[in-house]
């Protein structure tokens, strides 16, 4: 489904923790149509979260997941915060994703609290192990469980495990407002088999065909997506070899430092800019992606 032409007033949410899970929720809930703020407490993670997703969307689009302009959508829909209090002053709900330890969450929690009309908002915790109300002991705040299941892309089932406090009887109307299938934790986690996660891919690319065939202007001519990086590294010399142009988009950190051939040739495959481990190489063509821009601009 399009969720992006149904926006539904443009939910405000927020998404605290830049790591992959919580890049990937902040893509899911855009494409959905929220209006999503990021943030997460180190420089580095917070400039990265953007790459990040960029090169999750770039992946998607090559596997035929995503049109371009579903990838353009979804990047303005997402914003950074510089701040925990910003993220919270911008959304009415939010979704932690930090590291499943409880004494970072139950500290992210009480800051969140403290947060001006931090009390009224949905706060919720990605967990996968720890109880919601040992989560939430010793703030001021409820606290609801919402899991999202791996790989949380174009998966419609979370997990709730809903806390004390009036607020939690709405959540799961909002969620279904959005698209979601939300379920009551039962005791025993949910984990999605190898044959569910294909069926969802293989119904998104269903999906994306249907809308390409009925909208022809909605793919890149070239078949190749837009890239957030384009710009700020266009025209620049591989950090390897420094001779051949930039040309691999590396996922899923997003960078674009390299020439594909040095790309290829990385041993072991680490991003020569985070040192996160390469799953996949893409290639990265601003001339790509101007082509792209103009054909849009003139569509």
């Amino acid at each position: 489904m399009d969720f992006a032409r149904l926006r539904l007033g443009a939910l405000e949410v927020g998404v605290v923790g830049c790591g992959r899970m919580g890049c990937a929720m902040a893509g899911e809930l855009a494409r959905r149509g929220c209006s999503v703020t990021m943030y997460d407490h180190t420089d580095f993670t917070r400039l990265r979260a953007l790459q990040t997703l960029q090169a999750s969307l770039t992946d998607h689009i090559d596997r035929g997941l995503l049109l371009p302009v579903d990838s353009a959508g979804i990047m303005g829909r997402v914003s950074v915060a510089e701040t925990l209090e910003d993220a919270v002053a911008r959304a009415k709900i939010i979704f932690e994703a930090v590291l499943d330890e409880l004494p970072l969450k139950r500290e992210l929690f009480g800051k969140m609290g403290a947060c001006p009309d931090g009390k009224v908002k949905v706060l919720t915790t990605n967990t996968i192990n720890l109880d919601v109300r040992e989560i939430a002991q010793g703030t001021n705040v409820t606290v609801h469980g919402c899991r999202f299941l791996y790989p949380v892309w174009f998966i419609d089932e979370v997990e709730l495990a809903l806390g004390l406090g009036e607020n939690g009887p709405s959540l799961k109307p909002l969620l279904e407002s959005l698209g979601f299938k939300p379920s009551i934790y039962s005791g025993i986690r949910r984990r999605l088999g190898d044959a569910e996660i294909q069926a969802a891919d293989e119904a998104q690319r269903k999906d994306v065909e249907r809308r390409r065939r009925m909208t022809p202007a909605m793919s890149a001519p070239d078949g190749k997506p837009p890239d957030a990086g384009a710009q700020s590294t266009s025209g620049l010399p591989c950090s390897v070899c420094l001779d051949a142009p930039r040309s691999a988009l590396l996922v899923p950190c997003g960078h674009t430092s390299t020439c594909m051939d040095c790309a290829k040739k990385l041993n072991p495959p680490i991003c020569v800019e985070c040192r996160q481990p390469i799953e996949k190489l893409l290639p990265w063509l601003p001339s790509a992606q101007q082509a792209w821009l103009r054909s849009t601009a003139q569509a």
